[in-house]
């Protein structure tokens, strides 16, 4: 999970600043890049302190859960008012969480039952 965290970070991080490259309010293209940055930190993080990786990870799990949240909540509130390189910058970043979303829960769940048979 925490090289995930990385490439999904990475992920986040190219879409952030191709959307800043083209966009007229920089600060708040640059939001997918600010949460990469938060996902690279929490897998680089865990790979660096593996016996604090299950917090590191719930970490990531509760970030990009807020991420998810944030893209439907700014797409729901202005997406007609939106550029086509917005929505797509608000879309891919739900996406991407929502991929990390699903992807930590069945880790936390595959650990669980990795617990449970020892």
């Amino acid at each position: 999970m925490p090289m995930t965290a990385i490439v999904m970070g990475v992920l986040l991080a190219v879409l952030g600043l191709i959307g800043a490259a083209n966009a007229a309010k920089v600060a708040t293209a640059l939001i997918p890049l600010y949460v990469g940055v938060i996902f690279i930190v929490l897998g680089a993080a865990s790979l660096a302190k593996p016996s604090m990786r299950k917090h590191f990870m719930h970490a990531l799990a509760a970030v990009a859960l807020l991420g998810v949240l944030a893209a439907v909540g700014a797409g729901a509130a202005r997406w007609s008012n939106m550029s086509s390189l917005a929505r797509t910058s608000v879309g891919g970043m739900g996406v991407v969480c929502a991929i990390t979303v699903a992807l930590c829960i069945r880790s936390f769940i595959a650990a669980r039952r990795a617990r449970e048979l020892a």
